[in-house]
């Protein structure tokens, strides 16, 4: 069975750094550069998860967890990463054109050894960790942001205001509302979420019936 590893977490004194480090630069290192070599140092980990490019100083990517890991010996140190890591559409732009691949085809009659065929035969492209690397952070780019260190929210149930905003486009409580409709439910009052009904419970709809007829 693979062991679960738990990520260490963050004290007081390392997040009230982080924040104020996230204040001053908003993900971008440059602005403030020697706060995050010395948060990294004193933590293993960036006060941001995504770093800006070195070449183009606008676009971010993603560096934290297996990503930072595996990408921070290539740079040496971590004033290296945060100076030198460029985005891939700026290493793209910069990498030599790929040459065309030649596909042999045999004139005529059967092929000799070594010859591809082309209705026999396929060149397939194998990506490599760098194009994964790019692949992961487009997917990054369209999942919903996610704070670590957001504190929960307490939602009044009597204020009017937090529950339409907690229920618009959503049922808080899908377990009484398939069982008993949203009579039943303690926020039904000021609920507006598309769903919303009335129901009344299974024994009430059979009280309402009346009595069974004779035979």
């Amino acid at each position: 069975m693979m062991k679960k590893v738990y990520r260490l977490k963050l004290d007081a004194k390392a997040k009230a750094a982080k924040a104020k480090i996230k204040e001053v630069s908003g993900g971008d290192q440059f602005k403030n550069l020697k706060d995050w070599v010395v948060f990294f140092k004193e933590n293993e980990r960036l006060p941001s998860q995504k770093i800006t490019c070195a070449s183009c100083k606008t676009k971010q990517t993603s560096m934290f967890g297996d990503n930072l890991k595996r990408t921070l010996p290539k740079y040496g140190s971590i004033e290296g990463l945060l100076t030198k890591f460029e985005c891939s559409d700026c290493r793209k732009a910069k990498a030599p054109a790929k040459e065309a691949k030649q596909v042999k085809v045999p004139k005529s009659g059967k092929g000799k050894a070594g010859d591809i065929n082309v209705s026999g035969n396929t060149v397939e492209d194998y990506l490599t960790v760098d194009d994964i690397e790019d692949r992961k952070e487009k997917v990054r780019a369209t999942l919903p942001k996610f704070d670590p260190d957001r504190k929960p929210v307490k939602i009044n149930f009597k204020d009017q205001d937090e529950v339409e905003d907690l229920t618009r486009g959503v049922c808080q409580r899908p377990d009484i509302y398939l069982d008993a409709g949203c009579s039943q439910c303690p926020i039904s009052q000021y609920c507006i979420a598309g769903c919303k009904d009335m129901r009344r419970k299974p024994e009430d709809t059979r009280k309402s019936q009346g009595p069974k007829r004779k035979k």
